[in-house]
């Protein structure tokens, strides 16, 4: 019987999965995004020693021959149409990134100097020299706002100056854009002031409302407007220029690192949901506009809880290696990693038919602590109402994956798992059988 008790528990061990590929780099990796549309094909990657690169998504190639020169303080903004946008203080580029070719002809599309020569009471004092604030991808280009107030949007095809407006200087400013729709929040002398914009127009001209007091830690644009959210209160900002108080209850204050827009589909056309997660562990999700809660979930007993919108699904995971996955319509169980409070999840991913996530674990070996792990763990995704405990544990699979050190960022590209460590990155594939 020994034998055999030995036999079962070595056979329950979870398979190790190794990566695909490994890419290692001498200089701390500042940020890695996927690129190549809703199918990526490769990681864009900055490093601190200001090289770009692009690895193939497949086998982790490097795709630039010679690696465009990049301040290691730039921020990439978004991809659209085969080119991704970067920013800094200073400076804008767009990134050839739609195909698929090793080598592609060139690299950077263009660059653009944001700030020119300052003149005056600028030149000689930093706290007035002008610099670029925040930017958004918009459809035919990428809009930016600088600290003296100055706003633009540069084309997609040269980046040369479709329009520019100004605002008041600002020290703080956002950039929100949802189809042809663009409003800036930025810090004035009396509070905080929306600024709204139609990009249809050639030569649009600056709407603004002044929205409150301080600045708000969480705002969004949606159908409805830009809606901001305190923890005490939420306000949203009509298209027509009105502010108004949300009428929606909350038990407790709101825990501003888990709110967020409900929306399978954010475009003008759609009505989204505010989802808010409050200090009672109340997750839940309100119309903004009538005030009423379409649903709420009670995850008192869960510690140090992440919250994650993609699209009309809700992922939530926490400290004790618990993972579930939610339906945004009725705020219906649809996934759950069962028995899974051994460890830490770390990040959650959710795909048409699994919720898969990472966690960091406790490994054993015939019953005996080995040490930390991380694990990849896989449990099947239900239709509303039809998830049921017995099934996802039948469903459920996980992996071993060797902790070479804990990573700093976690992304996963459609099939993939990429793990982002201070100079290497792994990439793993998904396992779905």
């Amino acid at each position: 019987m020994t034998g055999a008790w030995i036999a079962t528990a070595a056979a329950a061990q979870p398979a190790s999965l190794e990566p695909a590929w490994t890419w290692t780099t001498p200089a701390r990796i500042e940020w890695c995004v996927p690129v190549g549309g809703e199918r990526p094909h490769a990681l864009l990657v900055l490093t601190r020693d200001g090289q770009l690169n692009r690895l193939q998504m497949l086998l982790g190639r490097k795709e630039f021959d010679d690696p465009p020169r990049i301040p290691a303080a730039a921020r990439f903004v978004g991809e659209m149409r085969g080119r991704a946008f970067l920013f800094d203080e200073h400076s804008a580029w767009a990134i050839e990134t739609g195909t698929q070719s090793p080598k592609p002809e060139k690299t950077v599309a263009w660059k653009v100097d944001l700030v020119g020569a300052e003149q005056g009471e600028a030149a000689g004092d930093p706290e007035f020299r002008s610099r670029a604030l925040d930017a958004a991808v918009t459809q035919k280009g990428v809009v930016i706002v600088r600290s003296d107030g100055r706003v633009g949007e540069l084309r997609f095809e040269g980046g040369a100056l479709r329009w520019s407006a100004q605002l008041p200087r600002t020290s703080d400013a956002q950039v929100k854009v949802l189809g042809s729709r663009c409003v800036i929040l930025h810090r004035t002398a009396d509070g905080v002031s929306a600024s709204r914009f139609d990009l249809d127009s050639d030569a649009p001209t600056p709407q603004t409302t002044r929205l409150a007091d301080s600045w708000p830690p969480w705002s969004g644009l949606t159908a409805d407007g830009l809606v901001a959210v305190w923890p005490n209160r939420v306000l949203r900002a009509s298209h027509d220029g009105s502010v108004e108080r949300a009428r929606l209850q909350f038990r407790s204050p709101l825990k501003m690192e888990n709110v967020g827009v409900l929306s399978a589909n954010q475009t003008p056309a759609t009505r989204p949901l505010l989802l808010a997660l409050d200090s009672r562990q109340e997750l839940a999700a309100h119309d903004v506009c009538s005030g009423e809660q379409a649903w709420h979930v009670s995850l008192a007993d869960w510690q140090q809880l992440h919250a994650e919108i993609d699209g009309s699904i809700i992922r939530v995971y926490d400290a004790r290696g618990r993972l579930a996955a939610y339906h945004g319509d009725g705020g219906e169980l649809i996934a759950s990693y069962v028995d899974g409070q051994d460890g830490r999840s770390l990040s959650a991913r959710t795909s048409p038919a699994f919720l898969f996530g990472l966690r960091q674990a406790q490994g054993r070996h015939n019953g005996s602590p080995t040490g930390e792990m991380l694990q990849l763990v896989r449990t099947p995704v239900f239709r509303p109402g039809e998830w049921s405990k017995d099934r996802a544990r039948a469903g459920q699979r996980e992996w071993s994956v060797n902790l070479a050190a804990l990573p700093r960022t976690v992304i996963w590209p459609p099939g993939r798992l990429v793990l982002i460590e201070e100079k290497q990155i792994r990439v793993f594939v998904l396992p779905t059988e």
